[in-house]
Order: structure tokens, then sequence, then C-alpha cells
């Protein structure tokens, strides 16, 4: 009875193997293959905020290019505009009589010299006026064009549509154009009405005067100071014309006297 318990008892011990190596390789492979499952997925997740973080970079960096140049066209135009206030530039405005809106004109780009005098980008953009220079500097052309548009009249804005509001030579251009220049036919038209007019054979001395004057100023509203006939040769042309026209009117002789 004994031994049949020994026998048995070492029986069990026999078919009892021990545990196998390869559970414990299955178990130490999964264990290593989660931690480099996750190990591998934290790595992605790394890669993928510093792929965000790149492209949120290379968008603030070609932004920047374009925040640069509205600073500076924007400083521009500011201490442009205080200078302005500084030498009381007004707007400029157009006129029906064509020598006063060239006279606007003419006293509008001069206080604009002082103004851009003031300022190293434009110093010297006037020097050689009426030529203007070829080209300038974007950001000094884009804050001229803001500037010029910002000291005109509405009516003179209209007559700049078409043009590049950031183009300030162009702008200043087109307004030397329709407010200082005169065609020389304007001139040579002016001038032979001048010249040609005729005193009518019952005018009166008074009446023709009128006309005369008017003649006259008409010719002045298309011409320089310098261009007029000298008020000597005003005179000669005036008592020829009188003379000539009606040799036997009453009011000559107290016109010469």
């Amino acid at each position: 009875m004994i031994s049949l318990q020994a026998d048995a008892s070492q029986a069990y011990h026999v078919s009892t193997p021990p545990p196998d190596d390869d559970e414990n390789s299955i178990s130490s492979k999964s264990g290593s293959s989660s931690s480099s499952h996750s190990s591998s997925s934290s790595l992605s997740t790394t890669h993928k905020k510093k792929k965000k973080k790149g492209n949120r970079k290379k968008k603030h960096r070609s932004k920047s290019p374009t925040l640069a140049v509205d600073k500076k066209v924007s400083k521009l135009l500011t201490r442009l505009s205080k200078a302005a206030t500084l030498f009381q530039l007004s707007k400029l405005k157009t006129d029906n009589n064509p020598r006063t809106w060239r006279d606007h004109y003419l006293a509008w780009i001069e206080c604009l010299r002082d103004v851009l005098r003031t300022q190293h980008e434009t110093i010297r953009l006037l020097d050689k006026y009426p030529k203007l220079p070829a080209i300038i500097k974007p950001t000094t052309n884009q804050a001229l064009g803001n500037f010029f548009r910002a000291y005109s009249t509405p009516e003179v804005k209209s007559m700049l549509n078409g043009i590049d509001p950031s183009n300030g030579l162009l702008i200043l251009e087109q307004l030397q154009q329709i407010s200082a220049s005169v065609t020389t036919t304007d001139r040579m038209i002016a001038y032979q009405r001048w010249f040609d007019l005729a005193m009518h054979t019952r005018e009166s001395i008074l009446g023709f005067i009128r006309r005369h004057r008017k003649t006259l100023q008409a010719l002045a509203d298309v011409s320089l100071d310098y261009d007029l006939p000298t008020e000597f040769e005003q005179m000669q042309v005036f008592l020829r014309k009188v003379t000539t026209s009606n040799p036997n009117n009453s009011d000559l002789p107290q016109l010469a006297s």
C-alpha cells in the first residue's frame, strides 16, 4: 500500500512538466511588442506636432514680408501727414477758370515740395520738377499714392479713376497734366484771337475796351506771366486796332489825351 502511494506520487511528479520556455518567450515578445508599439506611436505623435509647428512657422514667414511692407508704407504716410499739417498743405481743387485752376495747382505743388523735403525718402522727388524720377522705391511710391489722393478733393479724385492708387509717380504726373498743362495750340489760338480782334464801325471805345480786356484775359488764362505781351506791346496793339478800324471815331481825341 505504501509502495503504491509512493509510485503514484512519483508518477504525478513525472507527469507534471515544468513551465515551458516558449511561453516565457511569447509573453516577453508580447510585452516588448506592446512597448515598441507605444514608443512608435509616441514618436509619430511627436513628429506630427513638429510638422504642425513647422507649417505654422512657414505660414508666419510667408506673411511677414507683406506685413513689413505695409508697416513701412504706414510709417511714411504718417510722417508725411504730420509734415502736411505743419506746412498747412490744403487739398488740391479744380476751378472753371483754367488760369485759376493752374494757380491753385502751382501753389499746392510749392507747398508739397516743402512737405516732401522733410523726409529722406522723398527729399529729392521734386528737385527737377516738372520732370519726375523714372523710378522710386515701391514702398515710397505706394505711400505717395495714398498721400496724394488724401490731399485731393473728390472732383480731382474722380479724374484719377483708372490709375493704380499705389502708383504715386503716375498720380502726380496725371495731376500735372490735368491741372497745369496747356498745349501750345491753346496758346496760339488765344493769341491769334487777341491779335485779330477788331473794333466795329459803330462800336464805342468803352465797348471795345471791354472786349479787348476779355480777349487778353483769355490769353492770360492759357499762358504763363512771362509768355504774355508786355504792357507796352498791349497798348500798341490796342491803339492800332482802334485807329485802323474806325479812324473817324469821335472818342479818339479823348482817348489820345
